[in-house]
């Protein structure tokens, strides 16, 4: 799955966003030359292996807590610890604003829920799982939610936050954030199996939604082509586990052919432009990448039953000048 190629959908997506970009830039007269080569990941330490395998290891303690990712996974032995509200959001309304504000009141005895007993899919409405995750997750990662933070802030030279952070604080900027909850950045586990030693994970772009700017309103001026996502490698699934990535060949198509190209993307012909790269993996390292990266999770040799992929991960959205990171 994955593949880039004219008619994928990751190869619209990125013609569109890019697009938009590039005429929003023109428009306002900036420079536009780098949008239209998607900046290559890169990776920053945050911890060191030690403390990667101690993270690791007080998330397997967690396992009975995974969530199975149900309608995206299917069978496949893929989890999250943590709330990624696109994947709790199949087959019943959107977290939108509209349909928070409605279920508000759903969720008031939810201090009384426990874990386990069915609750463990993506099934799970997300007001509920959000409440109960978020709670857990600080309780266990506090420090390393903040060390990720004081990065971010280094890496992308202005203001970085978490919106949950905002979750019943009057902060009088974002005053919807006050009220409704996202979730913090969450784990994604990805179990061994010789399954993924074929490509299953499909090439993507994110950012096709931005929740957090729905819910914003006009407490606040965002700009859509400004966001990052960051993911944390904390165990790797074997010595090539890693990202894969693709760019643009300065070879294959020039500026202006892609430009060209940028106009129609209905009927665009980017396919042969891209080339196929991997950013492998470093426990304990963070990868950071902006803009519309079309990218998948590598596929990867098992060498033994140990062989897992645990990141932790977050994206964002760009608002009064903030990174505002959400799972």
């Amino acid at each position: 799955m994955a593949t880039v190629d004219d008619y994928s959908p990751s190869t619209r997506h990125w013609c569109h966003s890019t697009g938009n970009l590039w005429r929003e830039l023109e428009a306002s007269g900036q420079g536009q030359n780098e949008i239209i080569r998607a900046t290559a990941p890169r990776q920053v330490k945050i911890l060191d292996e030690d403390e990667a395998a101690r993270i690791a290891s007080k998330v397997r303690s967690k396992r009975d807590n995974w969530i199975h990712m149900n309608e995206r996974a299917g069978g496949l032995p893929v989890f999250m610890y943590g709330t990624y509200w696109m994947y709790l959001a199949f087959d019943k309304p959107w977290p939108s604003k509209r349909n928070m504000k409605l279920l508000h009141h759903k969720y008031k005895d939810i201090g009384n829920m426990t874990h386990g007993k069915g609750r463990m899919t993506s099934n799970m409405e997300y007001g509920s799982s959000v409440k109960l995750y978020n709670q857990e997750l600080r309780e266990e990662f506090g420090d390393l939610y903040e060390k990720v933070k004081e990065s971010l802030k280094e890496e992308l030279g202005g203001e970085v936050v978490f919106a949950a952070d905002y979750f019943g604080k009057e902060n009088g900027e974002f005053r919807n954030l006050e009220k409704y909850e996202f979730g913090l950045p969450g784990f994604n586990l990805v179990i061994s199996h010789r399954v993924f030693e074929q490509e299953v994970f499909q090439a993507h772009v994110d950012g096709s939604w931005n929740p957090i700017i729905d819910f914003l309103g006009r407490d606040a001026k965002c700009w859509t082509g400004n966001r990052v996502t960051f993911t944390m490698s904390i165990e790797s699934a074997g010595r090539d586990a890693g990202l894969d990535y693709w760019d643009i060949d300065n070879e294959a198509c020039d500026e202006t052919y892609v430009r060209e190209q940028l106009n129609d993307c209905d009927n665009a012909r980017l396919g042969k432009c891209f080339e196929k790269k991997r950013l492998v993996y470093k426990p304990g390292h963070m990868v950071i990448h902006r803009g519309s990266l079309i990218h998948a999770v590598g596929n990867v040799p098992m060498t033994n039953n140990d062989d897992n992929r645990i990141t932790l991960q977050a994206f964002s959205v760009f608002c009064n000048d903030k990174w505002i990171f959400f799972f």
